[in-house]
């Protein structure tokens, strides 16, 4: 079941498959950048803990801002793509504020095949080179 047309419709199934992966993946290098960024400023002692949990946050939040995708997106050749092109960068930081009720995410995508804010912001993550 969709709840907004599809921006990958010209894609088969295995390229619908693979993209969903990817875009597991992507999400799991980001997590491990920011991780790795949090242990390195905890070993060097430069902040308290309280301190780094607010940029780790931070960096959560404003993973997607500088290039429309997040570095796990880029290295993996997909892109976040917006029906509408207004407001993107209040769009790019909301779309992971939804990771904060992370259970609720996991089982949206498995029952409609898309996340929360796919589906409130009419967005998709899709190919980049398959424009």
């Amino acid at each position: 079941m969709k709840f907004i047309p599809s921006f990958t419709s010209g894609y088969n199934k295995i390229q619908m498959r693979n993209l969903k992966i990817n875009r597991g993946v992507a999400f799991f290098i980001d997590i491990n950048i920011i991780a790795l960024l949090g242990i390195i400023i905890d070993l060097s002692g430069i902040l308290n803990k309280d301190y780094i949990s607010i940029i780790l946050f931070l960096l959560l939040l404003l993973k997607d801002l500088s290039t429309k995708n997040s570095i796990g997106k880029q290295l993996l050749k997909i892109k976040i793509h917006f029906e509408k092109e207004n407001l993107i960068f209040i769009k790019l930081i909301l779309r992971n504020i939804t990771l904060l009720i992370w259970p609720i995410e996991i089982l949206i995508v498995l029952l409609f095949d898309q996340r929360i804010v796919d589906i409130l912001f009419l967005s998709s993550v899709k190919y980049s080179n398959l424009e």
